[in-house]
């Protein structure tokens, strides 16, 4: 986790299911590695803190979620697509970036 300021934690990295790429948050950007190996495959950028990252149930799908309310939704080498903001006091504590998982901690 990297460290921010603010009342919150940075997300926890995240691997698919496929377990050959992982989500690193840091700060307002999330990093997607190919693994084995650590190759940097790309970033992805927010307009603030990072404290949600999520792998889809199957292929390379990603959501991140900001401190700010944004989510994003980056399909293997899209551009990624902007969902609506969620107004930060509707969030219950807990649950960061507004939006719940599921038991197997996948968006």
């Amino acid at each position: 986790m990297t460290p921010v300021v603010g009342d919150f934690t940075s997300a926890f990295p995240a691997v698919d299911a496929s377990g050959d790429r992982a989500a690193i948050a840091r700060g307002n950007t999330v990093e997607i590695y190919e693994l084995p190996g650590g190759r940097l495959l790309r970033t992805i950028r927010h307009s603030a803190p990072i404290n949600a990252v999520a792998f889809g149930p199957a292929g390379h799908d990603l959501v991140s979620g900001a401190t700010d309310g944004s989510l994003l939704v980056t399909r293997d080498d899209r551009v990624p697509t902007a969902l609506p903001g969620i107004h930060r006091r509707s969030r219950r504590r807990g649950d960061p970036a507004g939006w719940s998982r599921g038991s197997s901690g996948r968006a």
